[in-house]
């Protein structure tokens, strides 16, 4: 069976979040939608980095940082490190 590391799923999501977020943000007649689905990604991150902080390879995770858009990075490692409490840091 073939899968991709648990740290690269983990940085689609965030990057998803991010695009949630910056959808949110520009607001609309469905802004408030918009910000509850946004949200709900983030907390799937959160829950992702808690349950698996121990067995995350910091390596990998700055690798998959690299797949998302230049413009997203530092937002994808703050949410990483946030998720973490501080305690992956990846820039």
């Amino acid at each position: 069976m073939l899968g991709y590391p648990t740290e690269f799923v983990l940085m689609m999501n965030v990057d998803a979040a991010i695009d949630r977020q910056e959808r949110a943000d520009k607001g609309g007649p469905s802004g408030e939608d918009k910000r509850r689905r946004a949200e709900t990604v983030r907390a799937d991150v959160f829950r992702q980095v808690q349950a698996n902080e121990s067995g995350l390879d910091s390596k990998k995770l700055a690798t998959a940082l690299l797949w998302i858009k230049e413009n997203r990075r530092a937002k994808a490692a703050d949410l990483v490190s946030a998720a973490s409490a501080g305690r992956i840091r990846l820039r």
